[in-house]
């Protein structure tokens, strides 16, 4: 900016400055008013800043917002798959208790009739050695 034909002669006029320093006057205000525009300028880009970061966070919060939810119901479907499948295994646990209880007591039964078995074996077995062993009669 060039300063104005009007200021020149204020300042040399009525503030009765030589020409020259009414010239250095004029730039250095012209100086003073360009940093004064480039920080309005800088300003001006601030505030557009900060509005494209308000719209980039309300973005963002909705964005985590969205993901939260989502997570939230995957959180509760795995909970509920985690819990279907427990019921399943406690149900398959409890099948596999009841057939191993049976098969006890079929064991238990065999070992009764084996043990039976081998008592009458036994018996068997002691009656023909005594008869053996044992005098004929008359």
């Amino acid at each position: 900016m060039d300063m104005q034909v009007a200021a020149l002669d204020i300042l040399t006029a009525k503030g009765g400055f030589a020409p020259e320093a009414a010239r250095a006057i004029g730039k250095a205000m012209d100086l003073q008013i360009a940093r004064s525009y480039e920080d309005l300028a800088t300003n001006q880009r601030l505030d557009e800043t900060r509005a494209e970061l308000k719209v980039d966070i309300a973005r963002l919060e909705s964005k985590i917002d969205s993901v939260r939810a989502e997570l939230k119901a995957d959180i509760v479907a795995l909970e509920v798959k985690m819990a279907s499948k427990i019921d399943s295994l406690r149900m398959e646990l409890k099948c596999d208790i009841a057939a191993l209880e049976v098969k006890m007591e079929k064991f238990k039964s065999d070992i009764v009739r084996w043990m039976f078995a081998a008592l009458v074996g036994q018996a068997a077995l002691v009656v023909g050695l005594v008869r053996l062993l044992m005098p004929h009669g008359p």
